[in-house]
């Protein structure tokens, strides 16, 4: 396991991001971007299923006595195709966490096609320090997880196919508000210049909790992914044992 933590900041190392050193280009993934709810999105608890270009997924707006103190969910990554070379495609599945409307966490996948060139990489960004040194592949069973405690918010990917595992150590956070499970859309960061996702199967994300409670117990809203004209991914009902699937329509 590699741990990141704050001395990367201290030092003014940057950790992961998504674009190539001296580079002026699109990024190649989410790691040091930034993104924000929609006031729909930010807003409150939903009982219909909204179709945004937020993701395709589950957000919620969990309390506690003390604020935010967890989230996790597993997953198996699809194989993915690009629809083609010359655009960017991001299908970006797991764990993000908003203060105040803008992102300030991230656990997740990128399975980005950029140009045709496929990026398929573990992402964790905590308090501004990331990492996405830990490759993963199709097939792969994900579990992905972020703990808040009094000294420390710790953000962990372990790839339980390969064993392998990378985490994240940030400073303590009281502020995260929002935790949103599935796909992040696309086209929520780099000013919405990235607006399709790769062909893929579907997504499956299980054993989803909030706070150590089950994600239900938060009565989040449900969401379909559609940046343009159509619906991209469609995101089913969450059954009892708190599982539901993402599916992909178009890219």
């Amino acid at each position: 396991m590699t741990v990141v933590g704050t001395a990367a900041i201290a030092l003014g190392m940057t950790v992961g991001t998504g674009v190539a050193s001296g580079a002026a280009t699109t990024p190649k993934s989410t790691a040091g971007l930034h993104a924000h709810l929609s006031r729909a999105a930010a807003g409150g608890r939903l009982s219909a299923v909204l179709t945004t270009a937020e993701g395709a997924g589950y957000y919620s707006y969990p309390t506690s006595a003390h604020g935010l103190a967890g989230a996790s969910t597993s997953f198996k990554m699809p194989a993915i195709t690009c629809a083609s070379a010359s655009d960017q495609e991001w299908l970006l599945p797991g764990i993000w966490v908003y203060s105040g409307g803008s992102l300030s966490e991230q656990v997740d996948v990128n399975f980005n096609c950029n140009s045709g060139s496929l990026l398929e990489s573990a992402v964790i960004c905590i308090a501004g320090s990331c990492d996405q040194t830990l490759a993963v592949a199709p097939h792969d069973t994900i579990r992905a997880s972020i703990a808040y405690t009094p000294s420390a918010t710790i953000g962990t990917i372990k790839d339980v196919t390969s064993g392998l595992s990378k985490q994240v150590v940030g400073p303590a956070v009281t502020t995260d508000d929002v935790v949103f499970i599935g796909d992040e859309g696309p086209s929520m960061f780099f000013g919405g210049i990235v607006t399709k996702v790769p062909t893929f199967t579907s997504v499956k994300f299980s054993n989803n909790q909030v706070n150590a409670q089950d994600l239900s117990d938060w009565a989040p809203g449900r969401y379909n992914l559609k940046t343009t004209t159509k619906v991209q991914i469609r995101t089913s009902a969450l059954n009892a044992n708190q599982s539901f699937v993402t599916t992909f329509a178009k890219n």
